[in-house]
């Protein structure tokens, strides 16, 4: 819950574990790509033991030790934050660097230029406090229809600055 005169929210989500199908790898099992895929990664994601056993198809099964060391990969999930319609003040700052840390999207509000007001590069400086890996500034100011670029480009130059 952030503050903006009136209240208002700003999400994180975060996935748990990312697993991605590695065709090569199905091939040398011999096994099809299919929608018993979904099973497979979902008992990847529940931590079941490598020797359940995921049913491709009638008649044929493979162990999930197999598929793990042979066919699906993972990796540890993303993180995706969105802030928008925060007033810049420390204590909402504290909230959106504390709920974007180490997120690999930070979907912030940029809606001013450095010339037209002191918050102009709230999105860079919350986005390299947290330490978020891209940084996709948008929610601009009417007043810069055509200049999307130099709000985007001011916001990225002050995250860049940490670097």
């Amino acid at each position: 819950m952030l503050d903006h005169g009136i209240p208002c929210l700003a999400f994180a989500f975060e996935e748990k574990l990312r697993v991605n199908v590695w065709r090569e790898g199905l091939s040398r099992l011999g096994l099809p790509v299919g929608p018993w895929l979904r099973e497979a990664k979902r008992a990847v994601r529940q931590g079941a033991p490598d020797h359940s056993e995921v049913c491709v198809r009638d008649g044929l099964v493979s162990s999930l030790g197999d598929l793990k060391r042979h066919a699906l990969r993972t990796a540890p999930g993303q993180k995706i934050a969105y802030a928008v319609d925060l007033a810049y003040n420390e204590r909402n700052i504290e909230k959106v660097v504390a709920l974007a840390r180490d997120a690999d999207q930070l979907f912030i509000e940029a809606p001013f230029l450095g010339a037209d007001a002191n918050i102009a590069r709230q999105a860079g400086d919350i986005a390299k406090r947290a330490c978020v890996t891209r940084l996709i500034p948008f929610h601009f100011s009417a007043r810069y229809r055509e200049r999307a670029d130099e709000l985007t480009s001011e916001a990225e130059t002050t995250n860049a600055a940490a670097e």
